[in-house]
């Protein structure tokens, strides 16, 4: 599970800019596409930027996702659904022989 602390404003700011690549990306892919077949160099390149327009959406919709899950983990924590969890390398008697806790 990602950092549940992060801002979701960097999560907004990565989708928004998958989906301007996945746009930018597409209409390349349409403008580059050859009219005449002495020009099929240019089919390559629009078939490249096609796949790339689509590797972005897919992209987007996992962070999406992940941005989901990280906040239906918060939620349930929120409301006493799920109990935070400790670490099991560190208890509170691990602790106190360190001199950490009193």
């Amino acid at each position: 599970m990602s950092n549940p602390f992060t801002s979701k404003r960097d999560t907004i700011y990565a989708v928004n800019l998958d989906l301007f690549a996945a746009t930018c990306f597409a209409l390349l892919s349409y403008y580059l596409w050859p009219s005449s077949y002495e020009w099929w160099a240019f089919g390559l390149y629009s078939i490249i930027m096609g796949l790339a327009s689509f590797l972005s959406l897919i992209s987007a919709f996992k962070k999406l996702r992940q941005e989901r899950r990280r906040q239906k983990g918060i939620d349930e924590i929120a409301k006493g659904k799920k109990k935070p969890k400790s670490s099991g390398m560190m208890s509170e008697e691990r602790m106190k022989d360190l001199g950490m806790l009193q």
